[in-house]
This record gives C-alpha cells, sequence and structure tokens, in this order.
C-alpha cells in the first residue's frame, strides 16, 4: 500500500507559533499520546517555519480575509478612515477612486481618473472625463467612447479616427463620410 504525501512539514514543539493539538483517539481508555504538530491560528507553515499571516488574511492556513474595517498583517490593525478614504484590507485607510493627496481631499486633475488618479482618459472634443471611472462625457452634438463620432450636418457624418503611437497616446484626424 502507498500513500501520497504533497508535502513534508517538519516542525518541532518548541518551534515559534507551533500549537500541538492532542489526536482524536476513538477508544477513551487509551491514554492520549500523539499530537498534531500545526501552525497556530494567524500563521501558516512556508520557508519550513510558521510565519505570520500575509498582510490582509488572518485564520488557520491564513484563508480569511480581513473583516471590514480591519488590516494589516494578521487583520489586527483597524482602519479609523475619514472623508473621501475606504479601509483598505492590506494598506488601511486609502483614497476612494476619483481623489488623490495625501488626505485624500484633491480631486482628480482634468484627463486623469481612478485610484490616485493613476489612470489617463482619452477624451476627444475636450470632453470631460469622469474622475472615478474614466468614462468621457461628450458635449453635445458628440459621442462614441472617446467622443470621436459626430452628428449629421448636411447629410454627412462626421468621425474622429484616432491615431496610436507605440505610447498609446491619442490624436485625432476629422474624417468626412457620406450618410447613407
Amino acid at each position: 500500500m502507498f500513500a501520497y504525501v504533497d508535502r513534508v512539514i517538519t516542525l518541532k514543539i518548541g518551534d515559534p507559533h507551533v500549537c500541538p493539538k492532542p489526536v482524536k483517539i476513538s477508544n477513551p481508555s487509551e491514554t492520549q499520546k500523539e499530537l498534531d504538530i500545526e501552525c497556530c491560528p494567524d500563521y501558516i507553515y512556508q520557508n519550513r517555519k510558521c510565519e505570520a499571516c500575509p498582510r490582509g488574511k488572518f485564520g488557520q492556513d491564513c484563508s480569511l480575509s480581513c473583516l471590514r474595517n480591519y488590516y494589516g498583517v494578521q487583520c489586527k490593525q483597524m482602519c479609523s478612515c475619514t472623508g473621501n478614504t475606504k479601509c483598505d484590507p492590506i494598506n488601511g485607510c486609502v483614497c476612494y477612486e476619483g481623489y488623490t493627496g495625501k488626505h485624500c481631499i484633491d480631486v482628480c486633475p482634468p484627463g486623469r481618473y481612478g485610484v490616485n488618479c493613476n489612470e489617463e482618459c482619452f477624451c476627444a472634443q475636450d470632453a470631460k472625463c469622469d474622475q472615478v471611472t474614466g468614462v468621457c462625457l461628450c458635449p453635445a452634438g458628440w459621442f462614441g467612447v472617446h467622443c470621436t463620432k459626430g452628428k449629421y450636418n448636411n447629410g454627412q457624418m462626421y468621425f474622429l479616427v484616432p491615431k496610436y503611437s507605440f505610447k498609446s497616446s491619442i490624436s485625432c484626424i476629422r474624417k468626412v463620410s457620406q450618410a447613407t
């Protein structure tokens, strides 16, 4: 008979963060002699030892994500977020999408959006960019994802055809097509 072992754990009772547990014995009259040796809750077996759960995780084998308003190593730190911030299970208080700055009071500048305003908008026709989603808010007479399609004018429809460079920036050329 063969047994499959997916990993060998080399823990000893005296190792840090090791929690020995008695093995259940089916016969209550027998003396308890065997122990299961495993990492304590909030620790995981890595690199041949019990290490603290990574940021944002806790529980047996670090299988649980932090509860609401908790973050960090073993989820032991509590968030006290205010204003335009939310609790991130890894880093603590972070800015909501659309805000930036040390205290998250600065709105994304024109042409930027997202977390810490790290994303760039690509809107034509001087369209405003939603600071949270990056959606282009097209001016009257224009539509499309990047506001590159115009409405009919004297039987013709106007389009702006994006030209992409290797830097992924967009410049637009005006093209006219005959409406059918």
